[in-house]
C-alpha cells in the first residue's frame, strides 16, 4: 500500500527520573522532538525535496528485519493486527531501563481526509540506518522545526500525551 506521507515528527524525553528509576524527578524532564510538515506555506519550496527523500526512507528502512517501513505503515493503515503482531513478535531489542532519554515514537502524518498520524513505537520496532536515514535526518536538522522545553506545548500534548 502507497500512502502519501505529508509531514513527520521524531523526538525524545529527557527524563527528570531517570526513565522511572527514582520516585521524584531529580531534575525537570525536557521535551524534545522535530516536525517537518510538507503542507505548510514556508515549507512549499521543500515540499519536493521532502517528498523524494520520506518515499527513498520508507522503501529503504526495515522494521524488526522483517519487512519495509512502507508496508509497516501501510499494516498499521489498515488496523491489520495479525500482520502487525506478526511483526512486533521479531522485535528482540531490549530498550534501557533507567536511560535518561527515552525516545517518543516517530509519527507519520498521512495526507487523507481523517489526517491519520502513524505511529512507530521504539518499544515494538526497531528500524536500521543507512544512507537514507542519514539524508532524511540531515534534512530535518537543516528545516524542521525543533522544540525543546521543560513544558509540554501544544503539539506535543496532541500527538504525544496519550
Amino acid at each position: 500500500m502507497k500512502l502519501n506521507i505529508k509531514a513527520i515528527a521524531s523526538g525524545h524525553v529527557k527524563s527528570g527520573n531517570y526513565g522511572g528509576s527514582t520516585q521524584h524527578e531529580v531534575f525537570p524532564s525536557e521535551y524534545n522532538y522535530s516536525h517537518f510538515d510538507a503542507t505548510l506555506p514556508n515549507n512549499l519550496e521543500k515540499q519536493e525535496e521532502f517528498s523524494r527523500l520520506i518515499t527513498d526512507y520508507l522503501n529503504n528502512i526495515t522494521v524488526n528485519e522483517s519487512v519495509s517501513l512502507m508496508d509497516y505503515l501501510g499494516y498499521l493503515y489498515q488496523n491489520d493486527s495479525i500482520k502487525l503482531n506478526e511483526i512486533h513478535g521479531k522485535h528482540n531489542v531490549r530498550r534501557e531501563v533507567g536511560n535518561v532519554n527515552q525516545p517518543l515514537p516517530m509519527l507519520f502524518f498521512v495526507d487523507d481526509e481523517a489526517q491519520t498520524v502513524l505511529r512507530l513505537d521504539p518499544y515494538r520496532t526497531t528500524t536500521d540506518w543507512n544512507e537514507t536515514t542519514s539524508k532524511l535526518s540531515q534534512f530535518m536538522k537543516d528545516n524542521a522545526r525543533h522544540f525543546s522545553s521543560t513544558m509540554q506545548d501544544e503539539f506535543y500534548i496532541k500527538h504525544y500525551k496519550n
